[in-house]
């Protein structure tokens, strides 16, 4: 997508999940969870360590974010 402007436009620095991110911190997540296509939502971190473990998933070894982003089905 090209944008033409006569002025600048602002910008913002997208960042990675495994750096310096703390609870209270605002995030914007972006994708496509559950098929559904260009979603965008925004919140605030509650957990940066979450284990597969804490939510009863022991097959599986991954660690999650959790937010309080809204993701409606």
């Amino acid at each position: 997508m090209a944008i033409k402007s006569t002025t600048p436009l602002p910008t913002a620095k997208l960042g990675t999940s495994n750096k310096r991110l703390r609870p209270g911190d605002w995030v914007v997540a972006m994708g496509c969870p559950l098929s559904l296509q260009n979603t965008i939502t925004a919140g605030i971190v509650s957990c940066v360590d979450r284990k597969s473990s804490d939510l009863g998933l022991g097959g599986m070894r991954r660690e999650y974010l959790q937010t309080d982003c809204a993701i409606n089905a």
